[in-house]
């Protein structure tokens, strides 16, 4: 049986903090499908992907998101270089 190193447990479950602020710097395309490639893999019922991932790159697309966010989230969510919606059928 695999196991994978408590190092790598710690990394991902234990030590890993949300982020609060981000960089003024862009996240290639190429960066968001190796993401997406690697979220998609994750255990489901019967093998299915049921989320969906709409990333939001530009800031017209980030405008339209902007009255669904709570007041506290919006500059924060503002200042990401990119905003992804997650939601499943």
């Amino acid at each position: 049986r695999m196991r994978i190193s408590q190092e790598a447990i710690d990394h991902l479950f234990n030590d890993a903090r949300t982020a609060n602020g981000f960089v003024d710097q862009s996240v290639p395309l190429s960066l968001l499908k190796e993401i997406y490639e690697i979220a998609k893999m994750g255990p489901t019922s019967m093998n299915t992907q049921p989320a969906r991932y709409v990333f939001l790159t530009t800031p017209a697309a980030k405008a339209r998101l902007m009255p669904a966010m709570s007041p506290g989230n919006v500059d924060k969510t503002n200042s990401a270089p990119v905003s992804v919606i997650v939601a499943t059928d």
